[in-house]
């Protein structure tokens, strides 16, 4: 990785010929692209989402679950970006089916705050 003069990180590769070529990633992060370090603490993370509860429970199954599909991500090498509107997205389809039962509630209390006066009456 080379930090060019307009301050983007770009990939290069140095072949034995001593000649210096940019590897093209379109301007995405991928696993490729990061370096050793950052692969490192990755993976760190990645281990210790499993190893924080006990085997089995439903707190362990849900961060093995995590973390294996962040796994798939590196894997396919999905860019950063990509990654990143994922978890927008689910997190979206969340906000709106939580909204759509919120308001199915609403409608239920008001309903029964007008039979309960239509009956005091």
């Amino acid at each position: 990785m080379k930090l060019s003069g307009d301050g983007i990180l770009r990939t290069v590769r140095k072949f034995p010929t001593g000649s210096i070529k940019e590897i093209p990633s379109g301007g995405r992060t991928t696993w490729k692209n990061l370096t050793i370090k950052t692969r490192y603490l990755i993976i760190v993370v990645y281990n210790s989402l499993i190893m924080d509860y006990k085997p089995y429970s439903v707190e362990w199954s849900r961060r093995r679950y995590l973390a294996e599909a962040i796994q798939q991500y590196f894997d396919t090498d999905a860019p950063v970006d990509v990654i990143l509107d994922d978890i927008v997205n689910i997190l979206h389809e969340s906000v709106v089916e939580n909204q759509t039962r919120a308001d199915k509630f609403q409608e239920v209390i008001n309903g029964m705050k007008f039979f309960c006066n239509k009956n005091k009456t």
